[in-house]
């Protein structure tokens, strides 16, 4: 079990539901004031980057390691990438904004959920 839970995993998951519920809200009022879901996305996805990499960066406590920071700063801009591309595919399918967002969170969360401490605890032992 330690495996799937741990202090950093629970601390994501944390951060991951800030993340979400912070992203459904911008998403709706950003969309509210643009009635633009394609520049929704695109606002909340780089709201919600400076939102995740603070608290990832505090977290993982990156201080000092330049590998780690690129690394957290490639992920993810690599995954906001990602999750504006499902989106904007699966908005042509589900004509729901809201559906749309939280399916695309969910995707990329499941895979962020096991990607990030693997990869970050790796390279903080090194």
């Amino acid at each position: 079990m330690t495996l799937l839970v741990n202090k950093q995993k629970i601390n994501f998951l944390i951060i991951s539901l800030g993340s979400f519920v912070g992203s459904i809200i911008f998403l709706n009022l950003i969309n509210f004031f643009t009635n633009n879901p394609a520049l929704s996305s695109k606002l909340t996805v780089v709201l919600i980057f400076f939102y995740n990499f603070y608290f990832l960066k505090k977290t993982f406590k990156i201080k000092g390691n330049n590998t780690l920071f690129i690394l957290l700063i490639t992920l993810s801009v690599i995954f906001r990438f990602f999750e504006y591309w499902i989106f904007l595919n699966l908005f042509n399918y589900i004509y729901n904004i809201n559906y749309a967002w939280i399916v695309t969170i969910l995707i990329s969360f499941m895979i962020k959920y096991f990607l990030y401490p693997y990869t970050l605890n790796k390279l903080e032992k090194k």
